[in-house]
């Protein structure tokens, strides 16, 4: 068994980024906005109602506020910690049941559920530029991690390579990850 020292000794640096998709992404959050002022028009043209109209525009707009805010992500030993207005939110590793690895960016779920509305459980994370640094933070914490493809070297592979991979496509969804402190890891890819 390795000591706590040794097992940090091997722990990735910390990650930290901005976010802002209004400045880093400007013609595709416009669209964004462009798209929810024709669905607030299509709600009003159906309805007959500007209020319906303008609660659509809300609660697309409540339902998409991360485009327009910018947000400081941290991703290291304590787990992820979100800055938003000078006021941070750690999420502690113990409270991370499944990274999600996407396209563009990670979903940290609290818990195993894999249910359809599962990705309004999680807390998505833009990585931008920081991908390999992230992956690598990810895969060193992670007690379960979900992949798009097979696991290449740097997208949850070489730190666990020897996990066992699970279907969560299966009838029966995975068993939770293993308990706080061990370092077996669960890879699920899907395909």
């Amino acid at each position: 068994m390795t000591s706590s020292s040794q097992t940090h000794s091997h722990a990735p640096p910390p990650v930290v980024w901005r976010s802002w998709p209004l400045r880093d992404e400007p013609a595709a959050t416009w669209l964004t906005a462009a798209v929810m002022v024709v669905l607030a028009g299509g709600v009003i043209a159906a309805t007959g109602s500007g209020w319906l109209g303008l609660f659509a525009v809300l609660a697309i707009g409540l339902a998409m506020w991360r485009l327009f805010v910018p947000i400081e992500y941290h991703l290291g030993a304590r787990g992820l910690r979100q800055t938003l207005f000078g006021r941070s939110r750690l999420i502690a590793w113990s409270q991370i049941r499944v990274v999600e690895v996407r396209r563009c960016g990670i979903l940290v779920y609290p818990d195993a559920y894999f249910g359809p509305l599962r990705a309004m459980r999680g807390v998505y994370v833009p990585w931008r530029d920081h991908r390999e640094g992230a992956l690598r933070v990810v895969e060193f914490y992670a007690s379960t991690i979900l992949v798009d493809h097979e696991p290449t070297a740097g997208t949850a592979g070489a730190a666990a390579s020897d996990a066992p991979i699970l279907d969560d496509t299966a009838e029966h969804p995975p068993a939770p990850p293993a308990k706080e402190g061990s370092t077996e890891r669960n890879i699920i890819i899907r395909s």
